[in-house]
Parts: structure tokens; sequence; C-alpha cells
């Protein structure tokens, strides 16, 4: 795991980019210029180029919950990889 991954922890929130949709439950985002494969469990479509607010849920394994992109808003969608 890279070190930017390694310094993560739970409830941070960080910003990533949609970088190709690869099923309608998997797409791989952009987070800090490392690519992430991840599974996608919420009702929610994305599509390239769509930026979107992770909170970091655990790290080993790393999980994130996906947050509106209004900061204090968040919604009940989970990703995790």
């Amino acid at each position: 795991m890279k070190p930017v991954l390694r310094s993560l922890r739970p409830g941070q929130t960080v910003w990533a980019v949609v970088d190709e949709v690869i099923a309608l439950g998997e797409i791989v985002v952009n987070f800090n210029g490392d690519l992430l494969r991840v599974k996608n469990e919420s009702d929610r479509i994305f599509r390239v180029g769509t930026r979107i607010r992770l909170q970091v849920e655990s790290v080993y394994p790393l999980a994130f919950k996906v947050l509106s992109n209004r900061p204090r808003s968040a919604r009940g969608f989970e990703i995790s990889i």
C-alpha cells in the first residue's frame, strides 16, 4: 500500500474523481494520482470525471462511504475496495 493510502484514518474525508466505470457495481477512482478499483454498493450511477467526496470507513481493508458533495450532509451510500 502506498504511503498516502497508509496515512488515511477512519472518519477522514477525501476527494476522488471517477476515472472509469467498469460495470454497474464497479468503478475506478483517482485519489491523489493513485487509481483505486472500488465496489459501488449504492444505487448511485457514477460517470467518468465526476468528483466525489469519500469518508474513510476503515483502513484494513480500505473502505469508504460516499458523501454528498455538500459539506455536512452525509448520505448512506457505501463503496469498498
